[in-house]
């Protein structure tokens, strides 16, 4: 049997961000697939993503973002405990 390459169209997505120069054409590639009625993200999750997404002022920040949302999406983010730190002033 032939296994056929599955893309998955988060990856899609990602590419076409990352192909772009400009922050707010990355950001339009970015709203306009959360907006989508068919997207797998779940609705209040794509709605927090929007939110943080705008508040990345760079390029980089905007990718850096998108990357880790959708390897997350995808199964393969990174799993780490997070350690709660209380600070005294």
């Amino acid at each position: 049997m032939c296994k056929e390459e599955r893309t998955s169209v988060l990856r899609s997505v990602l590419e076409q961000i990352y192909s772009e120069s400009d922050r707010e054409t990355a950001l339009k590639i970015l709203t306009d697939y959360l907006s989508q009625s068919d997207c797998a993200i779940p609705l209040k999750q794509r709605r927090v993503m929007i939110i943080y997404a705008n508040r990345c002022h760079t390029m980089i920040s905007l990718q850096t973002y998108v990357t880790n949302s959708f390897l997350f999406y995808e199964g393969n983010g990174v799993k780490r405990a997070v350690k709660r730190c209380e600070y005294t002033y």
